[in-house]
This record gives C-alpha cells, sequence and structure tokens, in this order.
C-alpha cells in the first residue's frame, strides 16, 4: 500500500451535470413548440351542410288492421307467490277520532276548578263518553265525498285492460312492437314521398297505398290508388315504385312480423 493521497471517487463529472441541467430547461421549450404545431389554436373547417329541396308533407294516423290487436282481459288476476322467510308488515290499524267535548259525569267535584270551558261544547246526556284509547281533536274534519272504487267490468281471461273487445293478441309486448314496426313501414314510405310543389287544391287529396312485405321484410308489391291529381299520384306511383326490393328489417325479437301487408296514405303540404 502507498502513501500517495487519492482525489474523491465521484459518481459523475461536472460536464455531465451541465447537459442534464440543459435538458431540463429544454423540455418545457420544446413542449410548447410541439402544442404550436398541433394547430390547437385554430378552428376547425366543418364542411357545409345542403339544405336539398325536401317538402314537408301532412301526415294522417291510419289505423292498421293487419296489426294484431290487444284483447281486452285481465280480470282474473295472478296471486303473486312471496317467499316464506319474507313476512308481509302488519296493517296498520285506524284509530277512533273523537271530538272534544263535556260530557255528564257523577265523578265530578262540586266544585268551580271542575266545571268545563265555557266554549267546549255540551254533549248529549244519552253520548257515553270515548274509549281512553281515542284520540281526541278539537273539531271533526269535513267529510270527504266518497270514491267510487268498483272496478270497470273487464272480460275473462288474459289480456289487458287497454285492450279491445275484437282483439286477438293476449302479449302487450308484441301487440306494441307489431304496432311500432307498421308505423316504422309507413315512415319508410312517407320519406319517399316527395312532390315539387304542392297547391291548395293538392293538399285537400290523397293518394292510397298498400304494400306487401314477404319474408325478412322486403316489400315486394306496392299498389296505389289514384286521388285523380297527376303530380300527386305520379309521386306516389314513384314513392311505391322506388320502395320495391327494398327490406324493412322486422324487430329481432318477432321476425314473422317480417311477412305482412301495410296500407297508408299519401298526403302533401302546402309550404308555408
Amino acid at each position: 500500500m502507498t502513501g500517495v493521497a487519492t482525489a474523491a471517487y465521484q459518481d459523475f463529472q461536472r460536464h455531465e451535470y451541465v447537459l442534464a441541467l440543459l435538458l431540463a430547461v429544454s423540455v418545457p421549450i420544446w413542449a410548447t413548440l410541439a402544442l404550436r404545431d398541433t394547430g390547437l389554436q385554430r378552428l376547425a373547417v366543418a364542411p357545409a351542410i345542403v339544405a336539398g329541396n325536401a317538402v314537408p308533407i301532412r301526415v294522417t294516423p291510419v289505423i292498421d288492421y293487419s296489426s294484431p290487436l290487444l284483447k281486452l282481459g285481465g280480470k282474473r288476476k295472478v296471486k303473486l307467490q312471496l317467499p316464506d322467510m319474507w313476512a308481509p308488515p302488519p296493517k296498520p290499524v285506524a284509530k277512533k277520532r273523537v271530538v272534544r267535548k263535556a260530557y255528564v259525569s257523577s265523578k265530578a267535584a262540586d266544585v268551580a276548578s271542575s266545571a268545563p270551558p265555557e266554549d267546549l261544547p255540551l254533549a248529549a246526556a244519552s253520548e257515553a263518553p270515548p274509549d281512553a284509547s281515542a284520540e281526541v281533536i278539537r273539531e271533526q274534519d269535513e267529510d270527504l265525498p266518497e270514491t267510487d272504487t268498483t272496478d270497470e267490468p273487464q272480460a275473462e281471461g288474459p289480456g289487458s285492460a287497454d285492450g279491445a273487445a275484437e282483439g286477438t293478441e293476449v302479449d302487450p309486448l308484441k301487440a306494441r312492437a307489431a304496432s311500432m314496426y307498421a308505423g316504422r313501414i309507413r315512415q319508410f314510405l312517407r320519406q319517399r314521398f316527395h312532390v315539387a310543389t304542392c297547391t291548395e287544391e293538392m293538399a285537400d287529396l290523397s293518394v292510397g297505398w298498400s304494400a306487401v312485405l314477404a319474408s325478412g321484410g322486403q316489400v315486394t308489391s306496392c299498389q296505389i290508388s289514384p286521388s285523380g291529381n297527376g303530380a300527386l299520384d305520379g309521386a306516389a306511383q314513384a314513392a311505391c315504385a322506388s320502395s320495391k326490393g327494398q327490406q324493412i328489417p322486422p324487430p329481432e325479437n318477432y321476425p314473422e312480423f317480417g311477412s305482412r301487408s301495410v296500407g297508408g296514405r299519401f298526403r302533401c303540404q302546402v309550404s308555408k
């Protein structure tokens, strides 16, 4: 072992410290330059929306006789079975209420302090005092009119109270799905009906149409009932012709709705 003293050992050299400091200072600078280069401060250029030559039409609700009508029923209600471990809460017991009165009693003391107040009404001699459990009130509430709680007569068997007597469908969800699908078909046809100019005379007319759909909701045929107006009948014929071969998918839960016939009417609306 020699006696020469050695310098203290260092992990980094002086120039390495300087380089690390310069890199740390430069981080905010190049980050700011990168953000400016992205162009986020500039507004985006959106394409112009073309309004087109759409013409409003008058929509008239039409009853769809081909859709399954909800059946009237529901008088026989199914009693729900509760779990054995669940006990229903006890029914509340109505508490009797009596008006505060002064009753005749042989136990009253013969002193002035035992006399009832002058404004307290006096009960009849034949009226017995109320029980101690009764609630004493100052005055009787006004009697409310009795409401008729009798249920409206309903048909026997399955169905719904909102159904019709001539209905055949007992499932409310299925009847609603059929009605919504028929509305989709009518909306599909109405979107293809375009009249260049609707006059006051044409607004009073309408063109009936009937479409037949095959399995899967494909329009196989579409016919119209002419109104006598050439422009209106021509627009209706063009709407039917363009719908042939198009597919209007039925609901996934009810694929049988795809095979059906739907009718409606085309009307035009005068632009204001």
